[in-house]
Parts: C-alpha cells; structure tokens; sequence
C-alpha cells in the first residue's frame, strides 16, 4: 500500500479548498480592474482592501500544505499589513515603498510557486486547473510589476512614458507595461530606459513566454489523459 505525504496529496478539483482559486482569481481581477468601478478619489483606501483579500485567499491555498509553509504564510501576510499600515502613514518615503513592494515580490513568489504546483498536481482538466492557470498569469504579470517598481523608484529615469507624480501611479503604469510586455503587445508608449530597465523587461518577456508554453502542454497533456480514461472507463 502507498502512503503519501498529506502535503504532497494535493487534489485541487476535490476536497473542501476546491473553490479557492476562484477566491484568488476574484481577488486578482478586483485588485486590478476594480478601479474601473469605483470613483479615482477613493482608489487610495482600496489597498488595504486588496490586501485582505491576498491575505484571506493565501491562507486557503497554503491551508493544506506543510506546518512550517503555513507559518510563514502568516508571517508575510502580518508583515505585508504592518508595511501597508506604515506605507499609508509616509506615502513619501522611498524606503518605505521599496521594503513594501520587495516583500508583495516575496509573497507573490510563494504564492505563484504554490499555484504551479497544484496545477502540476491537479487530476482533472476542469474549471478549477483552468481557473489556477489564469491567476499564475496574472499573478506573474503583478509580481513583474513590483519588481518594476521597485526599479523605478530607485532611479525614477528607469523608464520613459510613465507618472511619476506619485508612486500609486508609477505603480498603476508599471502594471499595464508589466502585461503589455508578457503580452508581447509592445505599444511603445512606455519603454525602458536603463540597462536595469531593459534586462528586468526582457526577464519578465521571458518568463511569460514559457509560462504560457508551460500551461498549454501540461493542460493538453491532462485533458488527453482524462479523456482516454474516459473512453476506458
């Protein structure tokens, strides 16, 4: 008889954690179109907003996982609060906004990390696998935009074409020019500047390439699989 590890066991289409990449991707879609619906005045408060909701949908996607990977879950999500507390209370400090955009890029790795697992894990090709590969996307396309803006405030001349009036609106640019260059749109209205710059958007053009080749293959490889079980069946 095999035993596995409980960690290991993942199944993301059974269980009651079947809905959480639903979570996420409400989540991700509210984080970067939710704008759209609401007047530009109250767009500042929104942030914490997003934040518990990152918060809340980390947790269900960790909540199976190993002990240890779930305590250090809580400890960025506690520090990911306490860094949007102090953020929001010196908006103008460049040290502030680069420690909180570094540690989003940490939580964000974990989190995109653990989405292409399940989605390795997962045994069925179903609305759930489809729904955790579109937030790996769009988690990958917000993640470069941390990195980007991380660049940018270290040398505002890093690109041409963005705001910088304020670091919400850096970020706001950095985010489109983030899912122009996954992409591969390439509208020209942003481009970068520096060698910094230029290596982190080739980087980023990189990574969404193959991670686009990535989810295909190993979506047509599953749906193949289960539709032969079928037939067997």
């Amino acid at each position: 008889m095999e035993i596995k590890p409980k960690h290991i066991d993942v199944d993301i289409t059974k269980g009651r954690y079947d809905k959480r990449f639903i979570f996420l991707l409400i989540s991700l879609l509210t984080f970067l179109f939710g704008a759209l619906l609401i007047p530009s005045a109250f767009t500042q408060y929104l942030n914490p907003l997003f934040m518990i909701q990152f918060a809340f949908a980390g947790l269900l996607l960790f909540r199976n996982h190993k002990r240890s990977i779930y305590r250090l879950v809580y400890i960025m999500i506690f520090l990911l609060l306490v860094f949007e507390g102090v953020k929001m209370a010196s908006a103008s400090s460049k040290a502030v906004n680069i420690i909180h955009d570094t540690t989003y890029i940490i939580y964000f790795i974990i989190m995109t990390f653990e989405v292409f697992r399940q989605i390795l894990l997962a045994r069925r090709v179903d609305y759930n696998m489809v729904a955790g590969a579109f937030c790996g996307f769009l988690m990958l396309g917000i993640m470069s935009s941390f990195v980007l803006s991380v660049i940018a405030i270290a040398n505002p001349n890093a690109f041409k074409g963005i705001s910088t009036t304020s670091f919400d609106n850096t970020f706001q640019d950095l985010i489109y020019y983030s899912f122009v260059s996954i992409l591969t749109i390439g509208y020209g209205d942003i481009t970068p500047v520096t060698s910094t710059a230029r290596r982190a958007s080739l980087l980023i053009g990189i990574f969404g390439y193959f991670y686009n080749i990535f989810v295909i293959g190993i979506t047509i490889a599953k749906f193949m699989v289960q539709q032969q079980e079928h037939r067997n069946s």
